[in-house]
C-alpha cells in the first residue's frame, strides 16, 4: 500500500523541465503574410506570434510559450481541430515576442475516488482515497499533503516529522501574473482561458477546477496541476 501511495503522489515531487515549448502552425516566405495570420489568430484568443524558423528562410506562425510539453500538446489539439491539421509542438525560442509563458506545477494523479473537499478564494483542498484518505491542498503557491485528521503524511520523506502547513512538497515557483481564469470549450474540448489587461488568451487544455488571481488548478489528461502565467 505504501508503494502504491508513493507512486500516486510522485508528481508532487517532480520538477518541471527548464525547456519551453510552442505550437508551430504555419510557415510563410512573406513576413507580412505571416504577421497577418498571427493577428487573425490573436483575434480568436490564441497567443500567436511570428518567428524566424531555425536554418530556414521561412517565417513561422506559432502559438504560446509553455513550460510543460504536455500543455503545448494539449493546446495543439485545439489548434488542429480549428486551424491547422498539421500543427505540431516544437521547442520555444527564447526572445520570441509572445505575450505570456504558461508554467505548470504538477500536483497529483487522481485515483478512482477523489474530489474537491473544500475551497475558498485563497486555497482548494482535494480528498483522495489511496491507501487511506488523504487531503491535498493548493494554497495558490504550493501543494501540501495531509492524512485524514490533519496528520502530516510521512510516506514521501521516509518517516520524518513535518508540519504540513509549513513544509512544502515542492518549491514555490515564481509568482504569476494577475489574470482572471475561466472555463470554456471548443468542439467538445475543455479549455482554460485567461483574461489579462491586454486581452483574453487560451492558455491550456483541461477542466478548470479552481482559480485565484495568479493561479489556476486544472485537470488535464491523467493529472491535476496548477498553472501560472509569467513574463517571457
Amino acid at each position: 500500500m505504501r508503494t502504491a501511495f508513493c507512486c500516486l503522489f510522485l508528481l508532487l515531487l517532480t520538477n518541471a523541465a527548464a525547456e519551453r515549448w510552442t505550437v508551430q502552425v504555419f510557415a510563410y516566405r512573406s513576413p507580412s503574410r505571416a504577421a497577418a495570420i498571427a493577428e487573425r489568430l490573436r483575434g480568436v484568443g490564441y497567443d500567436a506570434y511570428t518567428d524566424e524558423l531555425p536554418e530556414s528562410s521561412l517565417i513561422g506562425v506559432r502559438i504560446g510559450c509553455f513550460g510543460a510539453q504536455a500543455d503545448a500538446a494539449g493546446l495543439a489539439q485545439d489548434v488542429r481541430q480549428r486551424v491547422a491539421l498539421d500543427a505540431l509542438v516544437v521547442p520555444f525560442q527564447e526572445g520570441a515576442e509572445v505575450t505570456v509563458c504558461v508554467e505548470r506545477e504538477l500536483g497529483f494523479i487522481p485515483p478512482a475516488q477523489w474530489g474537491v473537499y473544500r475551497q475558498s478564494a485563497t486555497e482548494v483542498t482535494f480528498w483522495v482515497e489511496a491507501a487511506g484518505r488523504r487531503y491535498i491542498t493548493f494554497d495558490g503557491e504550493r501543494w501540501t499533503l495531509m492524512q485524514a485528521g490533519g496528520v502530516a503524511d510521512s510516506t514521501l520523506d521516509g518517516g520524518a516529522d513535518t508540519d504540513p502547513l509549513t513544509e512544502p512538497l515542492n518549491t514555490p515557483p515564481q509568482a504569476g501574473l494577475t489574470a482572471t481564469f475561466r472555463a470554456t470549450r471548443s468542439r467538445g474540448l475543455p479549455l482554460v482561458r485567461a483574461d489579462l489587461g491586454g486581452g483574453s488568451l487560451l492558455v491550456a487544455a483541461g477542466s478548470l477546477l479552481w482559480r485565484s488571481a495568479q493561479a489556476a488548478v486544472v485537470q488535464g489528461g491523467a493529472n491535476v496541476f496548477a498553472l501560472r502565467l509569467t513574463k517571457p
